[in-house]
Protein backbone atom coordinates (compact mmCIF):
# COMPACT_ATOMS: atom_id res chain seq x y z
CA UNK A 1 0.00 0.00 0.00
CA UNK A 2 1.29 3.23 -0.94
CA UNK A 3 0.73 6.25 1.09
CA UNK A 4 -2.75 7.92 0.94
CA UNK A 5 -4.93 4.66 0.35
CA UNK A 6 -7.35 3.34 2.31
CA UNK A 7 -7.74 -0.11 3.37
CA UNK A 8 -11.05 -1.51 4.66
CA UNK A 9 -11.20 -4.36 7.18
CA UNK A 10 -14.68 -6.46 7.55
CA UNK A 11 -14.23 -6.98 11.59
CA UNK A 12 -17.66 -8.34 12.13
CA UNK A 13 -21.04 -9.54 10.71
CA UNK A 14 -24.09 -10.17 12.74
CA UNK A 15 -25.51 -13.49 11.34
CA UNK A 16 -29.08 -12.77 12.20
CA UNK A 17 -29.34 -9.89 9.40
CA UNK A 18 -26.14 -9.76 7.52
CA UNK A 19 -25.30 -5.93 8.54
CA UNK A 20 -21.05 -5.48 8.70
CA UNK A 21 -18.83 -3.88 10.97
CA UNK A 22 -16.22 -2.26 9.03
CA UNK A 23 -13.16 -0.36 9.85
CA UNK A 24 -11.25 1.42 7.46
CA UNK A 25 -7.66 2.59 8.15
CA UNK A 26 -5.18 5.28 6.31
CA UNK A 27 -2.08 4.71 5.71
CA UNK A 28 0.28 8.12 5.59
CA UNK A 29 3.21 8.94 6.42
CA UNK A 30 1.98 12.79 7.62
CA UNK A 31 -0.79 13.32 10.67
CA UNK A 32 -4.39 12.97 8.79
CA UNK A 33 -6.99 15.57 9.68
CA UNK A 34 -10.50 14.46 10.54
CA UNK A 35 -11.91 15.27 7.13
CA UNK A 36 -9.35 13.45 5.17
CA UNK A 37 -10.02 10.10 7.72
CA UNK A 38 -13.53 10.44 6.88
CA UNK A 39 -13.64 11.08 3.26
CA UNK A 40 -11.47 7.69 3.06
CA UNK A 41 -14.07 6.10 4.70
CA UNK A 42 -16.46 7.09 2.56
CA UNK A 43 -14.77 6.12 -0.43
CA UNK A 44 -13.97 2.95 1.11
CA UNK A 45 -17.82 2.16 1.96
CA UNK A 46 -18.96 3.16 -1.59
CA UNK A 47 -16.35 1.02 -3.12
CA UNK A 48 -17.74 -1.94 -0.93
CA UNK A 49 -21.74 -0.72 -1.69
CA UNK A 50 -20.42 -0.82 -5.21
CA UNK A 51 -19.04 -4.45 -5.03
CA UNK A 52 -22.09 -5.60 -3.02
CA UNK A 53 -24.33 -4.45 -5.77
CA UNK A 54 -21.79 -5.99 -8.47
CA UNK A 55 -22.45 -9.56 -6.56
CA UNK A 56 -26.41 -9.31 -6.79
CA UNK A 57 -26.03 -8.16 -10.41
CA UNK A 58 -23.35 -11.37 -10.62
CA UNK A 59 -26.18 -13.83 -8.74
CA UNK A 60 -28.91 -12.81 -11.27
CA UNK A 61 -26.52 -13.39 -14.34
CA UNK A 62 -26.73 -9.34 -15.41
CA UNK A 63 -23.26 -9.53 -16.33
CA UNK A 64 -22.98 -6.26 -17.96
CA UNK A 65 -24.53 -4.68 -14.67
CA UNK A 66 -22.16 -6.27 -12.36
CA UNK A 67 -18.80 -5.00 -14.30
CA UNK A 68 -19.79 -1.59 -14.54
CA UNK A 69 -20.62 -1.67 -10.76
CA UNK A 70 -16.88 -3.83 -10.24
CA UNK A 71 -15.36 -0.79 -12.18
CA UNK A 72 -17.61 1.88 -10.29
CA UNK A 73 -15.71 0.15 -6.94
CA UNK A 74 -11.92 -0.21 -8.80
CA UNK A 75 -12.14 3.61 -9.33
CA UNK A 76 -12.51 4.26 -5.57
CA UNK A 77 -10.22 1.13 -4.49
CA UNK A 78 -8.01 0.68 -7.21
CA UNK A 79 -5.51 -1.72 -5.11
CA UNK A 80 -8.28 -4.04 -3.93
CA UNK A 81 -6.91 -7.33 -5.09
CA UNK A 82 -10.60 -9.15 -4.11
CA UNK A 83 -12.25 -6.76 -6.87
CA UNK A 84 -10.06 -7.60 -9.91
CA UNK A 85 -10.59 -10.87 -9.32
CA UNK A 86 -14.30 -10.58 -9.30
CA UNK A 87 -14.42 -8.72 -12.41
CA UNK A 88 -12.56 -11.40 -13.76
CA UNK A 89 -14.66 -14.03 -13.26
CA UNK A 90 -17.28 -11.91 -14.65
CA UNK A 91 -15.23 -11.18 -17.69
CA UNK A 92 -14.61 -15.06 -17.98
CA UNK A 93 -18.25 -16.03 -17.63
CA UNK A 94 -18.89 -13.50 -20.04
CA UNK A 95 -16.17 -15.30 -22.64
CA UNK A 96 -14.60 -12.14 -22.63
CA UNK A 97 -10.71 -13.77 -21.89
CA UNK A 98 -8.07 -11.60 -22.56
CA UNK A 99 -9.74 -8.87 -20.10
CA UNK A 100 -9.83 -11.60 -17.57
CA UNK A 101 -6.35 -12.85 -17.75
CA UNK A 102 -6.03 -8.91 -17.34
CA UNK A 103 -7.96 -8.69 -14.25
CA UNK A 104 -6.33 -12.39 -13.17
CA UNK A 105 -2.72 -10.59 -13.58
CA UNK A 106 -3.61 -7.38 -11.79
CA UNK A 107 -4.72 -9.85 -9.06
CA UNK A 108 -1.60 -11.56 -8.33
CA UNK A 109 0.22 -8.40 -9.07
CA UNK A 110 -1.30 -6.89 -6.11
CA UNK A 111 -1.35 -9.72 -3.99
CA UNK A 112 1.82 -12.30 -5.37
CA UNK A 113 1.26 -14.36 -2.26
CA UNK A 114 -1.39 -16.05 -3.54
CA UNK A 115 0.59 -18.11 -5.78
CA UNK A 116 2.70 -19.60 -3.21
CA UNK A 117 0.39 -22.79 -2.82
CA UNK A 118 1.31 -23.61 -6.49
CA UNK A 119 4.85 -24.89 -5.55
CA UNK A 120 3.22 -27.05 -2.99
CA UNK A 121 1.21 -28.47 -5.04
CA UNK A 122 3.31 -28.92 -7.71
CA UNK A 123 5.76 -30.76 -5.47
CA UNK A 124 3.31 -32.86 -4.27
CA UNK A 125 1.94 -33.93 -7.53
CA UNK A 126 5.41 -34.75 -8.72
CA UNK A 127 6.03 -36.96 -5.60
CA UNK A 128 2.98 -39.01 -6.35
CA UNK A 129 4.46 -39.45 -9.66
CA UNK A 130 7.92 -40.45 -8.34
CA UNK A 131 6.20 -42.56 -5.57
CA UNK A 132 3.43 -43.97 -8.22
CA UNK A 133 6.31 -44.64 -11.13
CA UNK A 134 8.52 -46.39 -8.16
CA UNK A 135 5.83 -48.97 -7.32
CA UNK A 136 4.63 -49.93 -10.73
CA UNK A 137 8.27 -50.49 -11.49
CA UNK A 138 8.45 -52.30 -8.19
CA UNK A 139 5.29 -54.32 -9.00
CA UNK A 140 6.25 -55.18 -12.51
CA UNK A 141 5.50 -59.14 -13.41
CA UNK A 142 7.36 -58.86 -16.71
CA UNK A 143 10.66 -57.09 -14.96
CA UNK A 144 13.04 -59.52 -15.83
Amino acid sequence: MGDGESLCLELLANPETGERILDVVMVSSRPLSPEALRAAAERTLEGWRASERAAVFVARREHAAAVEEYRKALALLPSDAGLHNRLGVVYQHMGKDELARHEYERTVALNPWLLSPAAFVIAIVLAFNFIGDGLRDAADPYKS
